[in-house]
C-alpha cells in the first residue's frame, strides 16, 4: 500500500498553486510505477474528492488495475463549477472532448 497527498496538499512538498488534474493524474502514475518497480504493481486504487476524479481517469492506463474505490468525488461538472467561477474562461480553453 502507498498513500500520498498530492502536491502542495495534507505533507507533500510544493505549492498546491501550481498543479491541476493533469499533474494530479501524473502523479498518480508516478506512483503506480514505483510500486510496481519497488514491490508489486497496484490493483485497487482509492481516491477522495479531486483525487476520486484523477483516479479514476488514471485507472484506465493502468494496466494492473483491478477495482477503483472513490470517496465524495464530484459526479460532474456542475458538482465543482463553483470553484471555479473566477477563472471559467481560462477553464472553458482548455478543457478538451
Amino acid at each position: 500500500m502507498l498513500r500520498f497527498d498530492f502536491t502542495g496538499l495534507g505533507n507533500s512538498d510544493g505549492d498546491f498553486e501550481n498543479t491541476n488534474f493533469s499533474s494530479n493524474v501524473e502523479d498518480i502514475y508516478r506512483a503506480a510505477e514505483y510500486l510496481e518497480s519497488e514491490y508489486e504493481a497496484p490493483q485497487l486504487l482509492i481516491g477522495h474528492s479531486l483525487g476520486g476524479a484523477a483516479i479514476l481517469f488514471a485507472a484506465s492506463q493502468i494496466h494492473s488495475v483491478k477495482a477503483v474505490v472513490t470517496i465524495g468525488a464530484p459526479f460532474g461538472p456542475g458538482h465543482i463549477s463553483h470553484m471555479f467561477t473566477g477563472s471559467m474562461a481560462e477553464v472553458k480553453t482548455l478543457v478538451i472532448f
